[in-house]
C-alpha cells in the first residue's frame, strides 16, 4: 500500500503543473548511505514497474521493491532551515550486508 500525506500531494501537485505532461515520481531505493532508504525522482515508466495513481499523481516503483517495502507513507515536512519529503516503509532501518 502507498499512502501520501495531503501535504505532500498538495507538494508534489504544484511541482507537476511546472514539467512536462509525461513525468511521473518514481520510488527507488537509494543504497548510498549504507542503509536501505527509499527515494523520489521524476522519471517515465519501464518494464516491471508498479503504476499508482493517487489525486492525479502518478507514482512509479518497481514491483519486486514495493511488494518488498510496502507498505510506504510519503510526507512532507518543513523543519529548520528547510522542508522535504519524508519517506517511510517496512525497509527503515534494514542495513544493506557487508
Amino acid at each position: 500500500m502507498l499512502t501520501v500525506t495531503n501535504k505532500a500531494i498538495d507538494f508534489l501537485m504544484n511541482l507537476m503543473e511546472k514539467l512536462e505532461e509525461d513525468q511521473k515520481v518514481r520510488i527507488f531505493l537509494d543504497e548510498s548511505a549504507g542503509n536501505h532508504v527509499l527515494g523520489m525522482i521524476l522519471d517515465q515508466t519501464r518494464d516491471g514497474d508498479e503504476v499508482i495513481v493517487i489525486q492525479g499523481i502518478p507514482f512509479l516503483i518497481a514491483r519486486e521493491l514495493y511488494e518488498r517495502s510496502k507498505p510506504i507513507e510519503i510526507d512532507f515536512i518543513e523543519y529548520t532551515p528547510g522542508a522535504g519529503f519524508k519517506i517511510s516503509s517496512s525497509l527503515e532501518g534494514e542495513k544493506l550486508p557487508s
